[in-house]
């Protein structure tokens, strides 16, 4: 009999449709709107509970004190009327109020009035009263009691409160109950309204983790699921526009890395033949595009640490003065080559701060070798100048180039962006130089400014004092 019981229930455990419900059954109770359908249930419940049972003790309570001032007056009242003894038993009223009922009657002791005219007598002192049992027999001896029945008659007063009281009971549990499905009803919906901006965003959520950025939920409210709505919005459109910047860079990378590696391989398939002869002037091209991969790897490598946050900063005590001139001596060489004029205008007194002195100087030699490369030939200029407030030290790197458009500023600092698309990089420049700028910049907790109008200006505004951990 166990054996087949266990079989049974383990058929039962194994069925489609048994195990289907099991299922459904778990998503539900572990889902928000049962456990906020749950305990909003079990707080109406309770209350409920507590509104009835106050409600009827009150009720009860109150018709008890009635019962229990009209019993009185009826023991102060009927002894002058029925000067006797003997007793009737009320079971019905609180406390067995006892009765005198049975009068001195001339010649017939007490104890032998027969019951009918005890019951005549009880009749006479308490109108409308069922009588039960009037004599019973103890002792063998008749001991004559009055027991009032239990059903009063319609018209009595028991009667009409017994239903008073009854009528109470019925009320309040109709009113209490309409009160908690009204209750159950609103709070349902109220549920929902929770409960349904959250499944949008799960729903959205899973959607953005298979790939499908564009999804968004809609805003309904300005409460706090609204602002959550907003920010889950907010978030997916920079997933959305991050993913589209990955991509962009995954396709720049490819193109940058492309072209280098073309010149290198088709300069060595030519020596190969014995087409081209490897002389050195064929030799230092090839350096220079190994020179500038291995520039773009470093550069890819410093930007993926800085979005990791593990770009190690070491700032100390740096003379900005002295920081910038060196800056300027190693980029001589090329202002030199293009016929630039390279200067610098510094304050007399050294302009001392907290920073990282290698990676500023690295910021600074992008922004000067940007400046040249962007310098008409022959006539161009670029000028270093620093002053500082009582906050801020203020680098600025200006250069009489042909200028930005306006609407190309705000991507200036995106990776391997070119403001013409159709057009290739020219000179051996990564494409990443001012996104490390920007970089280098943030993690010493400052910004970087840009105008263009007669040729471009960038200027640095790098805090004099450590404001806490780098960012």
């Amino acid at each position: 009999m166990f054996r087949l019981l266990k079989r049974f229930m383990a058929w039962v455990i194994g069925w489609i449709p048994f195990r289907w419900l099991s299922r459904k059954l778990r998503i539900v109770v572990s889902s928000l709107w049962f456990r906020l359908m749950g305990a909003f249930t079990a707080v109406l419940l309770i209350i409920l509970i507590s509104v009835t049972t106050i409600i009827n003790d009150v009720t009860q309570r109150e018709f008890g004190q009635y019962l229990t001032e009209r019993n009185a007056y009826i023991r102060s009242v009927l002894p002058t009327i029925v000067p006797s003894q003997r007793i009737v038993i009320v079971p019905q009223l609180p406390d067995s109020v006892e009765i005198p009922v049975l009068p001195e009657i001339p010649d017939v002791p007490a104890l032998e009035q027969p019951p009918e005219v005890v019951e005549e007598v009880v009749r006479e002192v308490i109108e409308q009263v069922v009588i039960e049992e009037v004599v019973v027999q103890t002792d063998g001896s008749w001991q004559p009691f009055a027991f009032v029945d239990e059903a009063f008659p319609p018209d009595s007063a028991e009667a009409q409160g017994l239903r008073f009281l009854q009528d109470v009971r019925e009320r309040s549990f109709t009113a209490v109950l309409t009160a908690g499905l009204v209750a159950f009803v609103l709070g349902t919906l109220i549920v929902r309204q929770i409960t349904r901006p959250m499944a949008r965003l799960r729903l959205a959520a899973q959607a953005i983790a298979q790939g499908e950025t564009g999804v968004r939920v809609p805003v309904k409210s300005r409460d706090e699921m609204g602002k959550v709505a907003a920010a889950f919005n907010r978030m997916a459109a920079e997933i959305e526009s991050q993913e589209q910047v990955r991509k962009q860079m995954v396709a720049d990378v490819a193109h940058e890395l492309r072209t280098p590696l073309t010149v290198m391989k088709s300069n060595l398939e030519a020596m190969l033949d014995g087409l081209l002869k490897p002389t050195p002037n064929e030799l230092q091209e090839l350096h220079d595009e190994v020179e500038r991969l291995s520039r773009m790897t470093e550069d890819l490598r410093l930007l993926s640490l800085a979005d990791a946050g593990q770009l190690q900063m070491h700032p100390h005590k740096v003379d900005v003065q002295q920081l910038v001139e060196t800056a300027v001596s190693r980029l001589t060489p090329l202002a030199n080559d293009r016929s630039v004029q390279l200067t610098a205008d510094l304050p007399p007194a050294p302009l001392f701060m907290q920073a990282d002195s290698d990676r500023l100087l690295q910021a600074l030699g992008n922004l000067l070798d940007n400046g040249i490369r962007h310098a008409p030939v022959g006539k161009g200029v670029v000028r270093v100048t620093a002053v500082n407030d009582t906050q801020f030290i203020h680098i600025s790197i200006s250069d009489n180039g042909l200028g930005i458009p306006a609407g190309d500023i705000p991507h200036l600092f995106e990776r391997f962006w070119r403001g013409d698309k159709s057009r290739t990089r020219n000179g051996n420049g990564s494409g990443l130089g001012l996104s490390i700028v920007k970089q280098i910049v943030d993690l010493h907790q400052g910004h970087i400014q840009v105008i263009s109008l007669n040729g471009t200006t960038f200027t640095l505004s790098l805090p004099l004092k450590k404001q806490g951990a780098p960012r």
